[in-house]
């Protein structure tokens, strides 16, 4: 998994989410819309608050992007949000919705300066957080039993 994410696929990572604003309204907004776009059960996550939701989502990328070359840094975070997330009925195969949606929202933000190399790296990077989040989460007992 790590061994995909090299250094030039983080700089591309954390290029482009400099570009982001993702303190505004208007991303947060965004993000929330292709989400229900491309799954309204998944949205539905995000009902109570959704802006609010989202700006937080938007926060914790931010925090991740700045520690992708730290897996060490990330690991206890993404456990601990990956055991919330599937508190709340999250589970991996929303996690991949939710990463088009983010793909979807930065290729709207940025326009042309999200190149093919850019969606390239995030699609890597997401890949690898979710990998982490998964893998440090641990099983979950829910209403359909072990997952």
């Amino acid at each position: 998994m790590r061994r995909n994410l090299d250094p030039e696929k983080i700089a591309l990572v954390e290029s482009s989410w400099e570009q982001m604003d993702s303190t505004s309204i208007q991303s947060a907004t965004l993000c929330l819309i292709n989400l229900s776009a491309t799954d309204a059960t998944v949205a539905s996550l995000f009902e109570q608050d959704g802006i609010v939701r989202s700006l937080e989502t938007l926060q914790g990328i931010t925090y991740v992007v700045g520690c992708l070359d730290q897996p060490e840094r990330l690991r206890p975070y993404l456990g601990s949000l990956g055991r919330l997330l599937r508190l709340h009925g999250v589970n991996a195969s929303h996690q991949q919705i939710v990463g088009a949606a983010l793909l979807q929202t930065l290729g709207q933000s940025l326009g042309d300066k999200f190149t093919p190399a850019h969606r390239g790296a995030w699609a890597v990077a997401y890949s690898f957080i979710t990998g982490i989040m998964i893998a440090e989460s641990g099983p979950s007992v829910g209403p359909m039993g072990p997952q």
